[in-house]
């Protein structure tokens, strides 16, 4: 039949959309796994290619984490991010350090003004409908629970 996609062809597909889009392509996005991250769904799992990804971090499926420049978002190591958590680092840094659990539930991080900062330590929780934008600094062991 004409106009039947192949399956690399298909793959070929989704990555021109995320690369027009700023996000790694399916490859780069599990050649992450290289450095111990589980990405359990690469295909419902976002990830900006300005985002800096430490070691051992678990992705679950649905997962958003967007930058508009290099340097704007770093993720730390030992992360678990549930499914329907977007960290959104459009206007401002965000920085998350090491063995956080964000979700299950939604969680947005998000700067929301110029200049914002959103810094988040180690060790914290946050679970349910959390939304944290603006300037914000969560030290080690927060929590904030739904």
């Amino acid at each position: 039949m004409t106009g039947d996609i192949t399956p690399s062809g298909l793959i070929d597909l989704i990555d021109q959309q995320r690369s027009k889009l700023g996000y790694l392509s399916i490859s780069a996005l599990m050649a992450l796994t290289r450095a111990g991250n589980a990405i359990l769904d690469p295909f419902s799992t976002l990830i900006s290619i300005h985002a800096e990804i430490g070691r051992d971090n678990i992705f679950y499926p649905a997962v958003r984490l967007d930058a508009t420049s290099p340097e704007m978002l770093e993720i730390g190591r030992r992360n678990t991010f549930y499914g329907n958590t977007v960290i959104d680092a459009q206007t401002g840094l965000i920085t998350i350090g090491n063995g956080n659990l964000f979700g299950e539930g939604c969680v947005h991080v998000a700067t929301n003004q110029p200049g914002a900062t959103i810094i988040i330590g180690s060790d914290g929780r946050y679970r349910g409908s959390i939304q944290i934008s603006g300037l914000s600094v969560l030290g080690d062991g927060s929590q904030i629970l739904g």
